[in-house]
């Protein structure tokens, strides 16, 4: 049996862990080993650069179920 491991991913965007990660993290997590995401900018409006916390946070719980 495989030792489970903790992976996490270090991105400046949202989307950038889903993007450069996104199989590994899906295919990894379906093994049983835990992945953490870091992001380091906040998400901006295009419109005006308004800051959307609870979209980004919405969005990105979605992702995240999705690969695991």
């Amino acid at each position: 049996m495989t030792k489970k491991k903790i992976y996490l991913t270090v991105t400046a965007h949202p989307d950038d862990e889903a993007l450069g990660f996104g199989a590994s993290s899906y295919v990894l997590s379906k093994k049983g080993h835990k992945i953490f995401n870091c992001i380091l900018s906040v998400c901006l409006h295009a419109e005006g650069g308004i800051r959307d916390d609870k979209r980004l946070r919405q969005h990105t719980d979605n992702a995240q179920k999705i690969m695991g």
